[in-house]
């Protein structure tokens, strides 16, 4: 016979229902209708007891959603990116210029380089072209054309060449681009056959607009 049976605990009857204290062992009677179905009332105790497993187990088991954590991961990971990819110096697109040929007068896009451009048409050389827009009337003209001089050009090609292989450079490989007005550039109006070296700086849109502030140099599109 157990401690708590000895000595007076709170029982209730299924019976009836009363509660009572009594000095319970198993088959005693309730005092009120007779039964003899009267269990000790289970108290609960906080912090410990019965209650206290359970109360353990439903916070082992009330973890972070899987699914929310997945979804916070790949949100901290494409910030991340973000950011580094913000940190990275950033390309510039390719900037393309117009070209004319001399020879068959076609007209073309290309990028930049200093030196006379192949003619996609007949191979013949094409020269830089400059193009610009009047903000007074919207029209886009050819201003002036532009080439290296032929032998000023020569001698800067051929010092390129010597500093390459006295730097131990493959031959052919790509040269450094120039560091300011090493070679002479020639200049022409397209109604002249002349080459100057003067810069062109008198020159009007179709409808004789000839002011130098509203004539804006034109890229290609």
């Amino acid at each position: 016979m157990s401690a708590d049976q000895t000595k007076g605990v709170e029982v209730r009857c299924s019976g009836c229902g009363a509660s009572t204290t009594m000095a319970w062992i198993p088959g005693a009677k309730c005092p009120e209708c007779g039964s003899t179905d009267i269990q000790p009332v289970t108290k609960i105790q906080v912090g410990g007891g019965p209650t206290a497993a359970p109360v353990q187990s439903a916070k082992a088991g009330s973890g972070p959603n899987p699914l929310v954590v997945v979804v916070l991961i790949a949100v901290i990971a494409l910030a991340g990116g973000f950011f580094i990819k913000s940190l990275l110096p950033k390309r510039r697109p390719p900037q393309y210029v117009y070209w004319l040929c001399e020879q068959c007068d076609v007209e073309f896009t290309d990028l930049p380089q200093a030196a006379p451009r192949a003619c996609p048409e007949c191979k013949g050389e094409a020269y830089r072209l400059m193009k610009y827009i009047c903000d007074d009337h919207g029209d886009i003209f050819d201003a002036y054309l532009t080439r290296p001089e032929p032998e000023s050009f020569a001698e800067w090609q051929a010092q390129q060449e010597e500093d390459r292989t006295t730097a131990g450079a493959q031959p052919g490989g790509r040269m450094m681009p120039p560091m300011g007005p090493i070679y002479t550039i020639l200049y022409r109006l397209p109604d002249s056959d002349q080459w100057t070296e003067e810069v062109p700086r008198d020159f009007c849109c179709p409808q004789g607009n000839c002011d130098r502030k509203t004539l804006k140099y034109y890229r290609p599109k």
